[in-house]
């Protein structure tokens, strides 16, 4: 896939975005990490059906606090729903509040 968010630079809140090739229902989890490579915060989502794939996310970490400016990296992970398929891409956001 090719994945990218926006708004990049983030401030309040993204959007994750990437297309698919195909309706099956398929589970999305969404994994925002530092750059020293610290989970800050981890999103799911079950049966997405739709090839063009959006998912939220308010740019907090887990405990709901706002993120620092700097620069993050992300990896979005697909799971077919019978857990015969996966993919997975990467990529980089700014936080400038």
């Amino acid at each position: 896939y090719q994945v990218f968010n926006f708004p990049n630079p983030v401030s309040r809140s993204t959007v994750f975005t990437f297309q698919r090739n195909s309706t099956e229902p398929v589970d999305v989890t969404v994994k925002v990490f530092t750059v020293a490579g610290r989970l800050v915060d981890e999103i799911e989502a079950y049966a997405i059906i739709d090839r063009f794939v959006q998912i939220q996310w308010d740019a907090r970490d887990r405990n709901g606090d706002a993120l620092a400016n700097g620069v993050y990296f992300y990896k979005i992970i697909t799971n077919s729903a019978d857990r015969s398929s996966s993919r997975e891409a990467v990529g980089k956001l700014t936080m400038l509040r």
